[in-house]
C-alpha cells in the first residue's frame, strides 16, 4: 500500500509538472546560484541557478516515459518471441504448399532456360 501511494504521488507531480513547478526548469538566473531551500526555491538551487524543484518534475516526467516505452518494446518482444514458432510454421507450410503450383513450376523451368 505504502509503495503503491508513493508510485502514484510521483506519477501525479510527474504530470502535473508543467503546472505545478514554481519556476521554470531551464532559467538560469546566474546570481541566485547554489542557493540553499527557501521559500522562493524549495529545493534551492543548482551551480547555474537554476530552480531544483523544477528540474526534479521534468526530469520525473522524463523517467516515467523512458520506463513506460522500456516496457512498450519488451511487451512487443516478449509477444513477437512468443509467436514466431507458429507465425513460421504457416509461413513455411504455406511456401511448400505453393512451391508445388503450376505457375512456380514455370517460373522455374523458364529461369533455368534464361539462365
Amino acid at each position: 500500500m505504502i509503495g503503491g501511494t508513493i508510485v502514484a504521488v510521483i506519477v501525479a507531480l510527474a504530470l502535473l509538472a508543467p503546472w505545478i513547478a514554481p519556476h521554470p526548469w531551464d532559467t538560469m538566473n546566474v546570481r541566485a546560484r547554489l542557493k540553499p531551500p527557501s521559500l522562493v526555491h524549495w529545493f534551492g538551487t543548482d551551480e547555474f541557478g537554476r530552480d531544483v524543484l523544477g528540474r526534479m518534475l521534468v526530469g520525473a516526467q522524463l523517467s516515467l516515459f523512458m520506463g513506460l516505452a522500456a516496457i512498450v518494446v519488451s511487451m512487443a518482444l516478449a509477444v513477437g518471441f512468443v509467436y514466431i514458432p507458429p507465425i513460421a510454421r504457416i509461413t513455411r507450410s504455406v511456401t511448400l504448399g505453393l512451391a508445388g503450383e503450376e505457375f512456380i513450376q514455370a517460373a522455374r523451368a523458364r529461369g533455368e532456360t534464361s539462365a
